[in-house]
């Protein structure tokens, strides 16, 4: 090799500006390349800024300096932050052994894949004078919306509202571009909805 360090104690090189330091180092348990100072080690290519990161307190973050997780990856543009392969047609892609899955900010029309759907005058139908006893409400989302094959989970939000619908179907109107909401309504069972209803959505987009 054009270069070779060997030493007795495992450190290698080191690189300092006499306060941040970067050095190699090895032993039993492998290779190790890190900071000796308290400052995050950083990796970048083709003389560009850093393109990922590992701070002091174990976070890597890819696409930001800042990573605010034990694993952070920002996007820009359309460009998909994580991507999963899994190994063949039965293969898992992801795996989460504890835990729930949280999508921070998410609530009443918020632009997430989970949102609180509300029933106002407007997105509702087949109501009586009085905004009372509706039957269907039309989701107005950008996750959603021009998406027939979007693939959609919706629940009644216990929370809010003055009943207790019972979702009968959930349709994507062709015409309209948009998904309805339809509570079960029959001789024998109504649950109608009135104004101010919430459904929480969950939207999956192939």
């Amino acid at each position: 090799y054009p270069l070779t360090i060997n030493t007795p104690i495992g450190y290698g090189w080191v690189q300092t500006d006499g306060i941040h330091e970067v050095g190699s180092y090895v032993n039993s348990q492998g290779g190790w390349l890190g900071t000796h100072s308290n400052h995050s080690l950083h990796f970048f290519t083709n003389d560009s800024l850093p393109l990922a990161t590992l701070d002091t307190t174990g976070n890597f973050g890819v696409g930001t300096q800042t990573p605010s997780a034990k694993v952070h990856a920002k996007s820009s543009g359309q460009t998909a932050a994580i991507r999963a392969e899994g190994g063949g047609t039965n293969g898992t892609a992801i795996e989460i052994v504890s835990g729930a899955i949280r999508v921070p900010g998410a609530g009443a029309n918020t632009p997430t894949p989970v949102f609180v759907h509300v029933a106002t005058q407007a997105n509702s139908s087949l109501c009586d004078n009085t905004g009372c006893y509706c039957q269907e409400t039309t989701i107005d989302h950008p996750l959603t919306n021009g998406h027939p094959n979007a693939i959609l989970l919706v629940t009644v939000n216990g929370n809010a509202g003055s009943g207790q619908p019972i979702i009968d179907h959930i349709r994507y109107d062709d015409t309209a571009g948009k998904w309805v909401i339809r509570v079960h309504v029959s001789a024998y069972l109504s649950r109608w909805f009135c104004v101010g209803q919430k459904f929480n959505v969950l939207v999956v987009n192939p």
